[in-house]
């Protein structure tokens, strides 16, 4: 039964890039894996220009969640959805172009958006009983979906553009 999704992704290569084991990528996905773990991991997270941390602080929420675990979803599960999380990000970290390149938003890492949605779900039910933590999580979700929504559907300025499109800074520029 597991061999039928393997079998469907190889056939499917080997009809659209003429190998089993073929990809749209070429070359650039034997020689992009340059970036330093440290950078890219780090950038992903926490960068100012693409830092998932800055653009959506309510998945530290998630995270925690994913870690501690709850009655309704086993530690050991939450942790293997935790280990995924953290598993691509360490893929992505490696990648050349970890700030996920002229994508305003962190694209490289939306693969695993439905495990962070998990991690929200437990960090509301961890939290409902918590009035403080509650109101600093539900400030975090408001800015969350406020940033998201910025992005998605506000058309940069010149300016914008330059600094959260092109990065022009780089995607450490605090600018």
């Amino acid at each position: 039964v597991s061999c039928g999704p393997i079998a469907a992704q190889l056939g499917y290569a080997r009809y659209y890039f003429g190998a089993f084991l073929g990809h749209g990528y070429g070359a650039e996905a034997q020689t992009g894996w340059s970036a330093v773990w440290s950078e890219g991991v780090l950038g992903i997270l926490l960068s100012p220009g693409r830092g998932l941390f800055v653009y959506a602080p309510l998945l530290v929420f998630a995270a925690v969640a994913l870690y501690r675990g709850d009655a309704a979803l086993p530690r050991g599960v939450s942790r293997w959805l935790l280990l995924a999380i953290v598993s691509l990000l360490l893929l992505m970290g490696k990648w050349w172009c970890w700030w996920g390149g002229r994508s305003s938003g962190e694209r490289m890492t939306s693969d695993v958006l439905p495990l962070w949605g998990v991690g929200i779900a437990l960090a509301y039910k961890q939290l409902r009983e918590h009035p403080r933590w509650m109101r600093v999580f539900a400030g975090c979700a408001a800015y969350s979906v406020l940033v998201q929504t910025l992005i998605t559907f506000v058309r940069p300025g010149p300016l914008t553009k330059q600094l959260f499109v092109d990065v022009l800074g780089g995607a450490w520029s605090a600018r």
